[in-house]
């Protein structure tokens, strides 16, 4: 028997409970499921009563949901970094939710030809889904915005769009999904396998200490001789202790974050190299009071020989008025904006290319991936099978 109730008190909710459980033998109660809110505790409480008073007997208590309290510490831990994961899967998924404009201006652009997927906070299983897609397709989400702020695409910039956007504008957003990727897949296969009727409860405390023991060494946050071998060691540890925290280079974020920094860090040393070879020939030309002219933060060498030819041209003329207006100048302009979509079309077809060739570099970083958890798999079987058979030893 199912019963909905809307707004209830706990001793509504003990009288429905009755109801739905009048043809069974409440002595023989044995423990009940429940989530954490206050009203399900005083539902709890008055039915102890109930029990002791009735039968001289009381219900087993467990705490509230231990899946709840996984998922509730997963989310408060991915609203403390400031990163906003959730909020951004949220506003990519609004952005484009019945909108045919957007989506066709999507695909118009997109080289995957794929969506994003429904992502909602309060269900466990759709955080890895979600944010593997949205990995996926980052790299169209940012040519959209590029091209909705340069006036090829209008649109209505809203809040989920203004959220989008600065998310765009972060240069390490893909390094926190797949962060959060990592702890979202760590956690899932537990919230699966406890999601079931089966009486799994005796092995709960000891696959949530291993979870635990799995993510801070996998992160590598804490210093190596902080073992947590038990439960109450694991509870009685102050992680806010700055102490204890590992130097900041032996922390790990994971494989595929930590390589995207790696990889980050040489593509600014190499813009940076550039940027010097491209200001030292334009010193070696003209005054450093012309070069502050045309300068712009993480413009390219091409721009800077561009706006240089302009500067040339304009300071040839004397002033900008005396420039002659030429049929070729004319038809340069008009067909400006052709060009510039053939060259975005070029850019688009260099990009697929460049994943296909990259396809085999994360197929195989996947592989060393699940090796490693295999490893990590076979360890615990390993373990368990000289528990079982020192526990049959004492027993026999």
């Amino acid at each position: 028997m199912l019963v909905f109730i809307g707004h209830a008190k706990a001793d509504d909710i003990l009288s429905a409970f009755y109801q739905c459980v009048e043809k069974l033998k409440l002595s023989k109660i044995l423990q009940i499921s429940m989530d954490g809110p206050n009203v399900n505790w005083k539902f709890f409480e008055n039915l102890q009563a109930d029990l002791k008073k009735e039968y001289s007997h009381e219900a087993l208590s467990i705490g509230s949901c231990g899946l709840h309290i996984l998922h509730n510490s997963f989310k408060y831990g991915e609203s403390s970094t400031g990163w906003n994961i959730s909020e951004i899967l949220t506003s990519l998924c609004w952005l484009f939710k019945d909108s045919p404009a957007r989506r066709e201006d999507f695909l118009m652009l997109s080289t995957l030809k794929k969506f994003h997927l429904k992502f909602c906070k309060v269900k466990w299983l759709e955080n890895v889904p979600a944010v593997e897609r949205a990995i996926q397709i980052w790299s169209d989400v940012v040519s959209y915005v590029q091209n909705v702020e340069k006036g090829v695409f209008v649109t209505n910039k809203n809040k989920s769009y203004l959220n989008i956007k600065e998310a765009t504008q972060d240069k390490f957003i893909l390094v926190k999904f797949h962060v959060f990727l990592s702890i979202a897949k760590t956690i899932k296969p537990f919230l699966e396998f406890y999601q079931s009727d089966a009486p799994l409860l005796p092995f709960f405390s000891d696959d949530i200490l291993k979870l635990c023991k799995h993510l801070v060494e996998y992160f590598n946050v804490y210093k190596p001789e902080y073992n947590f071998s038990s439960a109450i060691i694991l509870c009685k540890f102050d992680f806010t202790d700055e102490g204890l925290l590992n130097s900041v280079g032996k922390v790990s974020m994971g494989f595929v974050a930590d390589n995207i920094v790696k990889q980050l860090v040489k593509k600014k040393d190499s813009y940076l190299k550039g940027a010097f070879n491209v200001k030292s020939k334009l010193q070696s030309s003209m005054g450093f009071q012309q070069i502050k002219k045309i300068e712009v933060e993480n413009m390219a060498q091409e721009s800077y020989v561009a706006r240089r030819i302009v500067c040339d041209a304009i300071k040839s003329y004397g002033e900008i008025l005396n420039i002659p207006i030429s049929n070729e100048m004319r038809k340069f302009v008009f067909s400006a904006r052709q060009k510039y979509m053939l060259h975005l079309e070029e850019k688009k077809k260099a990009k697929i290319n460049e994943g296909i060739s990259n396809k085999g570099k994360i197929i195989s970083d996947e592989m060393d991936y699940l090796k490693i958890k295999r490893q990590c798999l076979e360890t615990d079987v390993s373990s368990m099978d000289k528990t079982y058979e020192n526990l049959t030893e004492e027993t026999e």
